[in-house]
């Protein structure tokens, strides 16, 4: 990869990590104190009655239990504190430290164990062959290289693991018809 090309991918990452930060996802919809236990009910009920309405369809939280499981781009944590409520055995990256505190916040609310860092979804810092399942949901189509995003998620991924990947182009006819009919496209891939 040529310099100008790692300045410019850095340049993003960072415009991504400020905009979190000062905006963490989904918080504009909802009026409680970001980090309280009402913010996080509130975004829960956002997220699964307005939000994204077909998520609870589309994937089957409790058939992850006792599997190793890894979300890339955590946000705050919706997604992976139901994962974890259905028994998986979970881990947390985004690249945005204020993303991280906020699940710290959420799982010691509801008292729920998972690991959490910060990290890239480029440059994953965990060993081959790691996780039973990778969850990923509106966020590889946001880094600068999906391909290498792509094979960090095939590198950590078990034999026959399972990966859960939703991408969207929010320039397309698709995601526009998505939001006024409530269209979806979740991919599901094993290894």
């Amino acid at each position: 990869m040529r310099s100008a090309d790692r300045t410019n991918d850095w340049q993003i990452k960072q415009e991504a990590i400020r905009t979190w930060t000062n905006n963490p996802c989904g918080a504009v919809y909802v009026e409680h104190p970001v980090g309280s236990k009402e913010f996080f009910e509130a975004m829960r009920y956002f997220r699964y009655s307005r939000g994204c309405p077909y998520l609870l369809k589309e994937v089957d939280f409790a058939n992850y239990k006792n599997k190793k499981l890894l979300e890339i781009g955590c946000g705050l944590g919706i997604d992976l504190v139901s994962f974890a409520r259905a028994g998986a055995i979970v881990t947390g990256v985004d690249l945005t430290p204020r993303s991280i505190e906020l699940c710290h916040e959420q799982f010691q609310i509801y008292g729920l164990e998972a690991r959490f860092l910060v990290a890239d979804a480029e440059n994953l810092p965990f060993p081959d062959e790691n996780f039973d399942v990778v969850y990923s949901f509106g966020v590889l189509h946001h880094t600068p290289n999906i391909q290498k995003a792509i094979s960090e998620i095939h590198r950590v991924l078990k034999p026959k693991g399972e990966a859960l990947v939703m991408v969207y182009n929010k320039n397309s006819a698709f995601y526009l018809l998505s939001r006024h009919f409530g269209w979806h496209l979740f991919i599901k891939a094993t290894k």
